[in-house]
């Protein structure tokens, strides 16, 4: 259950980094594209306030000439807006005809003339304009009611005919050569008489942003790819680390689980003294042996110290001390005092701990009660020295002795002859006292009444 919540955890924060991360990418992306988009509409600006500067240049050196002839043709008619002129027409002398050309008809040709290859369209335009062509539209109508609240450019990014223009306007102010055409307005130098604006087509510099946004597109797709299958791999990535450690940890609960059954139901009272001297696990067989739990030890490591019988307390320390650093196993044995009072003998025996790569971890230790067997080994010492007591007061007479068949003499081992009371004097503690017995009384005094007596 914990298992399957993990896993739903898991997916769910896999989702939400990988939207997450699909909306950075979005709006990196997004962003991009609008710095891009920013940057053609500069460039757009740039390109525009060029030719609206090239278009003024053109028209100050026109109007600071007086304007320029040229050739009256079917193209270059006389324009009509100039008749008030007394020169608007002269003959050169072999007989050419001349018209004058003001700076805006100059432009205005020039236009009609090069509009077809860029696109660009340049007209110069006034509140009240000699040409009715010069008429302003709405938008340039608004510039110039701008233009006479002292704003000094306008810029608009419009469609025209469906395709897209950047819109660049400016004012013009009359100049002293400027009064030749419109003096006869009324207007003065310095004042506002109109403006030029510049329509400049982005369709060249839109077409290389579409360009570069497939390309940015394909990148950023890329990208977005690749961190999705980052996050993926991770998450499966996460997902068999999970399993393997889900794995590893029934494995060990299980070797825990082996542990503690062999342990737990030892008969011996076995335990785990760590690096440091704390104690890691205590049996249960612990309370049998000597009345006190586990807990009682696992919570105070100097507990066992204080229930060792007092004369053999030094002996334990030191075997404590020196089992810490010894490599081998190490046997002692020591008496404690149980929870009801009872000297109990412990056979105690430990040995070092190493994990698979070798890294020390303690000692284990097993505890086993031998009162039992001491108690014997006690008794039977007793008893031998009891034994061996008795028999330093009993001489005890063993082998073949040769004796005279007829006078019971003894020989000894050296070949002597001895009487047999002296014999075993010698070779006993017993003592003899002399009497003699009714079958050699009647033997030896035949004449004695013993029946009498």
């Amino acid at each position: 259950m914990a298992k399957n919540k993990l896993k739903s955890r898991l997916n769910f924060y896999s989702f939400t980094i990988t939207l997450i991360w699909f909306v950075l990418v979005a709006a990196s992306f997004s962003w991009t594209i609008f710095h891009h988009k920013q940057e053609i509409k500069n460039i757009a600006i740039a390109e525009a306030k060029a030719f609206l500067s090239w278009d003024e240049a053109l028209r100050l050196w026109a109007a600071s000439h007086g304007g320029v002839y040229a050739p009256k043709t079917s193209h270059t008619p006389p324009n009509p807006f100039l008749g008030f002129i007394p020169e608007r027409e002269v003959q050169t002398p072999s007989g050419v005809i001349l018209t004058l050309m003001n700076p805006t008809y100059i432009v205005r040709q020039l236009t009609e003339d090069f509009s077809d290859k860029n696109g660009t369209i340049t007209h110069i335009t006034s509140i009240d304009p000699m040409n009715p062509e010069n008429t302003p539209d709405q938008w340039e109508e608004s510039a110039l009611i701008d233009f006479t609240q002292g704003v000094h450019e306008k810029i608009a990014f419009v469609d025209i005919d469906n395709t897209p223009y950047v819109r660049l306007m400016r004012p013009k102010i009359l100049t002293t050569e400027c009064l030749q055409c419109h003096g006869i307005q009324g207007y003065k130098v310095g004042d506002l008489y109109g403006g030029i604006s510049i329509s400049l087509p982005m369709t060249r510099l839109l077409s290389h942003l579409d360009t570069h946004k497939q390309i940015m597109l394909i990148g950023f797709g890329l990208l977005l790819a690749s961190g999705i299958i980052g996050i993926l791999w991770t998450r499966n990535r996460i997902l068999a680390d999970i399993e393997e450690r889900d794995r590893m940890e029934a494995k060990l609960r299980e070797s825990e689980e082996e542990f503690k059954t062999v342990s737990d139901f030892s008969y011996a009272w076995e335990y785990w003294i760590n690096p440091d001297g704390s104690l890691r696990y205590v049996s249960p067989s612990c309370l049998r042996i000597s009345g006190y739990g586990p807990e009682q030890f696992l919570n105070d490591p100097q507990f066992l110290q204080s229930i060792i019988y007092p004369e053999d307390i030094t002996t334990f320390q030191d075997h404590i001390s020196d089992e810490l650093k010894s490599e081998h196993v190490c046997k002692k044995n020591y008496r404690i005092v149980t929870k009801s009072g009872e000297i109990r003998w412990i056979n105690h025996i430990c040995q070092p701990v190493y994990n698979e790569n070798g890294e020390y971890l303690g000692r284990r230790a097993s505890n086993y009660n031998i009162t039992q067997r001491k108690t014997a080994e006690e008794e039977k010492e007793k008893l031998i020295r009891e034994l061996q007591s008795a028999l330093e007061k009993v001489k005890v007479l063993s082998g073949f002795l040769p004796i005279c068949s007829s006078c019971k003499k003894i020989r000894d081992d050296k070949g002597y002859w001895n009487q047999i009371e002296q014999y075993i004097s010698k070779h006993s503690d017993a003592e003899f006292s002399h009497g003699i017995c009714p079958e050699c009384a009647k033997k030896l005094y035949p004449d004695f009444n013993y029946k009498k007596k």
